[in-house]
Parts: C-alpha cells; structure tokens; sequence
C-alpha cells in the first residue's frame, strides 16, 4: 500500500510539475482572458490614441486600493503627456479606456432595456476586447505595453484598462457618420482606438496634441513589430542588421582618424564658457558639467551637450529651425521630420531627440589646411601647430635640410677646388678638352650656386601661391562645416557631408537608413583614403625639402631628365620641381571637386 502510494503521489506531482511547464501562469498580463485576435496577432491593425475626461473627473469604478470609486487624486500626472498613470501593485500604468467584454455585456442589457444612445453597436471578430478589474474576476485587469511609431519617443509603456470606449467597440461602424453616431466618423477597418484618461475640463490640451491620434503599437510581452507583418519584420531587421554593420564600419573608420588626425586630444568645457543657466537647466541627472571633456572620437551629441559649449556651438551652429543660411555655409539640404515608410504610413524619424553629427576631419578639412598634422608649410617659423606629429616631422625637416645644406656646399666647394686645380693643370699641360671640360664644371657650379640659393626662395613662393589660389577658390571661406541642414519644424544645423550621411544613418525608416549608412561607410572609406594621402603628402614634401639641396648638386653634372622612378631622377631639378608642385597642389583638385559635389 505504501510503495503504490508513493508511486500515486510521484505520478500526481510529475503531472503538475509538466502542467507548470506547459500551461506557465500568464497573469501578469489579462489579455489571455480578453476576446478577438491577440495583441500583435492581426498584423494589418493599427491601433491609434484619443483622451477623454469623464464629468466628475474619476470613472464609476471602483478602486480595490480604496474600495470606492477611482478619483483624479488616485492618479498622477505625467509631465511630458498630460495623461493619468495609476501605480498598481508596484507598477505603473497609463489610464486608458478601450474596447472591453464588460462594454459589450452593458451595451446588450442596454439595448434590451431600449434606452441606449447608440444601437448600431455590434461585436466586430476583428476587434480586441480587454476585460477591466472587478471584484469577481479577482481584480485581473487587461494591461498591455505600448510603444509610439509616429512622434519620435521609443520609451515602452504600461497600459491598463479601467473604462469602456464605448467608439472603440465598434469604430468602423458607418453610422458614425451620422448625428445618431454623435458625428464622431467612422475609422477605417483596420484601425482600433484606445482612449486616455486626462484630467477634467483638459487643461494641457498642447500635451494632449502629443499623443492624441497618433499611432502605437501593442504587446502583450514587451516584443513590438511597429504593426508590420512578419515578412516585413522580418526584412527590417535584416536591413537594420545590414545597415548597423555599415554605420559601424563607417564610425570605426571617422573614429579613427579623428582621433589620429587631433592627437586624441578632447574638446574641454571651460569654466568661463560655460552658460550656467543651461547647465542648471540641465539638472542633476545630467553627466555634463563644467568640467566634462568631449571625446574627439564621439560623433553625434544632444542638442543640450553642444548648447553648452560655446566652442561647438560656433562651428555647428545649432539654431531653430527655418533658419536662414549662415555666412559660413554655402549650401542648404531641408529635411522633413517625417518620411512615408513602406507600410504607406507616415513616420516621424527626426525629433528634438535626435542627435547631431560632429564630425571634424573629412577630405575637404584636410584638404584646406584645418588639420594641422597636414600641414607642409616647414618655412612659417612663426606657426603655433601643437600637433605632435607635425612637430616632430618639422624639426626633422628642420634639422635634415640644414644638414643636406651643408653637405651640399661642402660637396660644391669641394668640386669647385678640385675642377679649378684640373683647370690650371690642363691649361699648363696643353690640354683644351679637359680645360673646356673643367671651365663647364665649373660654369655649372656657378650655376648650382644660384640654384641653391634660390630653391628654398622658389619653394616659399610656390607654397604662398598655393594658399592664395586655395583661398580664392574658396571665396574667404575658410570653414570645413559646409552645409546647413535644415529638419522642418525641428531644429537647423552646420556639418559637413560625411555629417549630413551620419545624421541620415539615425532614421528609424529601415531603408533610409540602410542607403545612407552604405553611403556613409562609402564615404568615410573615401575619407580614409584621402587620409592616408595626405598624411603621405605632408611625408613627400617634407622629403623634398630636405632633399631639395642636393638637386642643385646634381645640377653640375647636367644629366638629362631619367625615365621612370628612381632617387636619381628625383635629384634632377626639372624631376624634382614636377613632383613638388603636383603633390604641393593636390588639395586644390580635392576642393574643387567637394564644392561641385555640393552642386550637383
């Protein structure tokens, strides 16, 4: 007997052990006892906001907290919407009405009755009916999450349903549209509404506006598909995964040479630059402070964090929008705030939220002279580059061409001394092919001379023409931050190209943002490109520099310009200025070209 009770009793426990497991309890959500499709199962649906504030400003039901009916003050106010939220065991909940099962039953009796205002009501299988708390059903109220797809805030929110809507249970009903439907107009099939709770007689209708009408999403599980089918879903999260790869290839790039290209040094805030009044708007949550540094290799900051800084806030320019064009930008690109996605919906995809793009180093920065490490200018003895590169490969070009320079005259003088001994040896031997050979040498020395003399003369001059004709090409502006873009209704600002694509890379519309983080990669990659020619370019020319003397001592020798690459031919005058002066005007193609980019 005992041996078949224990077996009875492993049985009975291994069986509830598998219900358990099988059967989990879902109670912390009700819509498993609500009626229709599930939440998210119906993926044409579109579920949209509207508010309401009954007569005595609570609801006729009651509130198991209190036992008697809800009032305003069992509620509180949320400061960004102006609608009601009720802590409920630990969690809190927006207070919302919608279509409910308790709506349906009150609607039948109502109608039995002959007394309701709105006959037309039927039960659609389309529509989801929740089921609010009662004391017979152990308070299990519908609750749900819920995200915005339209008005920029991706926070995810609780809902609760304490009330019946009563345009909710049957909103494509045709006789909406008539004055027995109280003119409030039918909704298209695939839409359901959910009615939030505001405060009596609205107060803060321009907070209601926020929320009012616009589209959410529900979830019974904190998982959103943005009301998509699952073939789209499907595909926005393979491009947004594609699209994320390439945004972050393209930032691995521009991190890398911005910090390359500054030192890696950071954009302090300094004390006296700082608005006090923004920093205290900020308040304590805020990390920023007097004594925050920007990371040189972060590319995107909030409105707020470059507002505060005087420095950033001149280069980017951060205005409102509508702005008219600045003296420092020579192109305007508006941008809408919303773009229709592939659902033909609108979408809001930049807000206030969205962060801005600095991006100091790209191939027309560089190109015009605004990153010091490129600088070539080795004879401005009165220059302030910090850049430690740049120091070290300037005192090196310093310290090699002074050194070049006193090998070459060594090396003339000595020639010179040794072709006038040959000279006077010829000429007393009888020998007029080697003295004509010696009087040319020594003609070409005389030569040599001038040209050592003038090479670093030659060299000054080209490098101050170049700067000039840069300057004249771009018409006194000197800024790299060459476009103004515009986001209606949103907010102005100054960036460059690889900015503009970066900023385009924050859309939430899956295939704007896949094409601009593939241009953007493209771009940055380009970037690297110019990067490393121009890093090489400040090399070749410091080399050229130094080299630059002993051109004037293969001058003597009056060799024939060589063909192909070698050091000798380098050494030849003619070779050598060539290559100078191409290498030394090479910016200048990438501006031109930058600029007609702009245009096209």
């Amino acid at each position: 007997m005992k041996k078949s009770f224990r077996l009875k009793m492993n049985f009975i426990i291994a069986v509830l052990f598998i219900c358990v497991l099988l059967f989990p309890n879902q109670k912390k959500y009700g819509y498993i006892q609500d009626e229709g499709p599930e939440l998210g199962e119906n993926d044409n649906t579109e579920w949209h906001f509207t508010y309401y504030s009954d007569g005595d400003g609570g609801l006729g039901h009651t509130n198991p907290d209190t036992g008697e009916s809800f009032k305003q003050s069992d509620w509180t106010v949320n400061e960004t919407y102006g609608w009601h939220e009720w802590t409920y065991k630990g969690t809190k909940y927006v207070v919302m009405a919608a279509a409910t099962q308790e709506g349906l039953d009150w609607v039948k009796r109502e109608k039995e009755a002959g007394r309701y205002k709105y006959p037309f009501i039927t039960k659609r299988d389309y529509i989801h009916y929740f089921r609010y708390g009662t004391a017979e059903n152990d308070w299990n109220y519908s609750t749900f999450q819920f995200q915005f797809v339209d008005n920029g805030d991706d926070t995810i929110y609780n809902g609760i349903v304490l009330d019946t809507c009563e345009l909710a249970l049957d909103p494509s009903n045709p006789a909406w549209n008539t004055s027995e439907g109280d003119s409030y107009g039918a909704k298209p099939e695939n839409t359901q509404w959910l009615d939030v709770h505001v405060e009596l007689d609205y107060p803060e209708k321009d907070k209601y506006e926020k929320f009012n009408g616009k589209r959410i999403v529900l979830s019974p599980d904190g998982r959103f598909n943005s009301g998509q089918n699952k073939t789209s879903v499907t595909k926005n999260i393979i491009l947004d995964t594609i699209s994320t790869l390439f945004t972050l290839l393209g930032d691995l790039i521009q991190r890398a040479i911005d910090y390359t290209g500054t030192n890696g040094s950071n954009i302090q805030i300094e004390k006296a630059e700082a608005d006090e009044s923004k920093l205290e708007a900020l308040g304590d949550n805020s990390n920023l402070n007097r004594e925050t540094q920007y990371d040189i290799t972060q590319l995107t900051y909030t409105r707020s964090e470059i507002e505060i800084d005087s420095q950033l806030q001149d280069i980017i320019q951060v205005d409102e929008a509508d702005v008219l064009e600045g003296k420092d930008t020579i192109k305007t690109f508006n941008i809408p705030n919303t773009v229709e996605n592939r659902n033909g919906q609108k979408e809001t995809v930049y807000t206030t939220n969205t962060k801005i793009p600095i991006i100091p180093i790209d191939f027309y920065s560089s190109a015009i002279n605004k990153v010091e490490m490129f600088d070539v200018n080795f004879f401005d003895t009165s220059s302030d580059n910090s850049n430690k590169f740049w120091n070290v490969m300037n005192n090196t070009v310093s310290l090699c061409s002074h050194f070049i320079l006193y090998i070459a005259v060594a090396l003339m003088l000595t020639t010179i001394i040794w072709r006038s001994v040959l000279l006077v040896k010829s000429s007393l031997g009888d020998d007029p092919k080697q003295a004509t050979e010696s009087k040319g040498m020594i003609d070409n020395i005389v030569k040599a001379i001038l040209l050592i003399s003038l090479i670093y003369v030659i060299m000054t001059v080209m490098m101050y023409m170049y700067q000039e004709v840069v300057k004249m090409f771009m018409n006194g502006n000197s800024s790299n931050y060459l476009l103004r873009i515009n986001v209606e209704n949103v907010y102005s600002f100054n960036t460059n190209l690889i900015g503009y694509l970066k900023f385009r890379t924050l859309s939430t519309n899956s295939l704007a943002a896949l094409g601009a983080s593939i241009l953007y990669c493209l771009m940055t990659i380009v970037n690297l490109i110019c990067f490393v020619g121009m890093f090489l370019r400040t090399i070749i020319i410091g080399g050229l520099v130094i080299i630059a003397p002993f051109t004037a001592v293969m001058a003597i020798n009056e060799k024939r310009n060589g063909k192909g690459f070698n050091i000798t031919n380098i050494l030849n005058f003619k070779n050598w200025f060539k290559l100078y002066m191409t290498i030394l005007w090479v910016p200048l193609i990438i501006i031109i070209v930058y600029r007609l980019v702009l245009y096209v």
